[in-house]
């Protein structure tokens, strides 16, 4: 977790000084704080590959035909106040 952390306050200080960071992040509290989300599935390899949303992680978490969405809205619920919010990075699920 503290891992994780740092990271974000990386990619945070990227982005306040201007740069554009883009992702491909598993890890739901990197997703629910990032500025915009793609998310691709619905499933893996062959079952894969179509774009199932494209949007802010409290839109994606909301999504019927997305198989994170559950997962992101307890995440996002989880979250400190204000901390969806943030700028971060564009994060593919």
């Amino acid at each position: 977790p503290s891992d994780v952390d740092r990271l974000i306050a990386q990619f945070d200080a990227l982005v306040e000084c201007g740069n554009t960071v883009i992702l491909v992040e598993h890890d739901l509290r990197v997703v629910a704080v990032s500025y915009w989300v793609f998310d691709i599935g619905p499933g893996a390899g062959d079952e894969g590959g179509l774009i199932l949303a494209s949007a802010t992680p409290v839109e994606v978490a909301t999504n019927r035909s997305s198989r994170t969405a559950p997962y992101l809205a307890r995440e996002i619920g989880d979250a400190a106040p204000g901390a969806i919010t943030r700028s971060h990075a564009a994060a593919v699920a």
